[in-house]
């Protein structure tokens, strides 16, 4: 048996025994609810929109169901209206606003957000800190610091502990103090030059009562986490006393214990090729050599020009005579060249031992401009006698 529709209020939801227009109560519109599904319609339909069912009231004195015969049409419609506007509408909810919290709750709820910003500007204040103090132009600063005051006031222990592990085992606290004087000296304006992935070098000026600061310098080497120190200087000068007695044995033993302790030290590598030459060990004499030369480039404050000069000759030598590769002698004689204020007798020396070396491999041009370079600064009989040799070699004029 079909259930009876029913009407209903849109706004009280409130029931009518007639299909009013509007509620008796609150005088909203009335719509008419499906028995069957629940579907809303309007009043003035026949039929549910939704299921089809013929919409009537219950039988205590209320319409009848409407007819559906053929003779009478209606209006039913099999698909649902959207959008109708007798449709129960749902309530909008109603937002309720919390209420505002007492005023020492605010008072806390405020301390807490201003201690939480703070926490959050004092953790970025200490990972920026942190960051700069771990650069490692900060952290040898401060360790050259601390290490040239040690020196300074006297505290060698203090000093002798920025000694890397190698450099200890070559020199004991005993030793690095009796190397050291008691002329009071300062030191000024510390600055980097020099930095790579494992070693940086500064200088600095040191000042003595009556003279005037020169610079000085200090490399530092990355070890065990640190900023050290590959102090050689006592190996160094014992290795020097040994050459200067005559007893070359001792003199190298001490200059490879030097590098050693330091493989960036240029003199000591110089020393290490000046003995590999004497020795006429040839192959240890070029990787000394090019070493030293190497250093030289990096370091340039650690070894004389004299020391340098003696140096490329001696690759220029090696090379030219026992190795014979004169292209490596070439580019050591172009280099030697270079050297500023060297002495017009060196300079002669050199262009003629490179004019050699051209036509040795048939460069006639460029050996004829270094002996007219040659005539002007040569002024010795042996020197004068090779320029005219290699000028009929080279089938050039006397006078040229």
């Amino acid at each position: 048996m079909t259930k009876p529709a029913a009407v209903v209020c849109t706004k009280c939801g409130g029931g009518s025994a007639a299909p009013t227009p509007q509620c008796s109560s609150c005088g909203a519109s009335n719509i008419l609810v499906c028995g069957e599904c629940g579907f809303q319609n309007s009043l003035s339909k026949k039929y549910c929109d939704k299921c089809g069912t013929p919409s009537f009231l219950t039988p205590s004195g209320l319409p009848a169901p409407f007819s559906s015969s053929p003779d009478e049409p209606d209006s039913f419609d099999n698909a649902v209206i959207s959008g109708d506007p007798w449709s129960k509408q749902e309530p909008t909810p109603e937002v309720i606003e919390p209420p505002p919290p007492p005023p020492n709750t605010r008072l806390r709820l405020m301390i807490k957000t201003a201690l939480s910003t703070l926490g959050a500007i004092l953790s970025l204040l200490t990972f920026w800190y942190w960051t700069e103090y771990r650069q490692p132009s900060v952290q040898v600063k401060k360790t050259a610091t601390h290490y040239l005051e040690s020196l300074r006031t006297g505290n060698w222990e203090s000093a002798y502990q920025l000694f890397t592990d190698t450099a200890k085992k070559n020199c004991s606290l005993k030793e690095f103090i009796a190397s050291r004087d008691d002329v009071a000296w300062t030191w000024s304006n510390l600055e980097i030059i020099y930095s790579d992935s494992s070693a940086i070098v500064l200088s600095y000026d040191l000042g003595v009562k009556g003279s005037p600061p020169r610079p000085d310098y200090l490399l530092f080497v990355w070890e065990k986490y640190r900023w050290l120190r590959p102090f050689n200087s006592v190996l160094v000068r014992k290795a020097e006393q040994a050459f200067a007695a005559g007893n070359s044995e001792l003199a190298l033993d001490l200059t490879k214990a030097a590098a050693a302790v330091d493989p960036r030290d240029v003199l000591a590598r110089g020393r290490l090729c000046e003995a590999a030459y004497l020795r006429r060990d040839s192959k240890d004499a070029v990787v000394q050599c090019e070493a030293a030369v190497e250093l030289s480039r990096l370091y340039p404050f650690k070894l004389p020009s004299e020391n340098r000069y003696r140096i490329h000759g001696i690759l220029v030598d090696t090379y030219k005579n026992t190795l014979k590769t004169p292209d490596k002698a070439l580019e050591h004689y172009s280099q030697i060249l270079a050297f500023p204020n060297a002495p017009s007798s060196d300079q002669c020396q050199i262009l003629l031992g490179r004019a050699e070396t051209y036509i040795a491999i048939s460069r006639p041009g460029e050996a004829l401009a270094d002996i007219k370079r040659a005539t002007r600064l040569c002024d010795l009989p042996d020197a004068l006698s090779r320029i005219e040799d290699m000028r009929r070699l080279l089938n050039a004029p006397p006078d040229e």
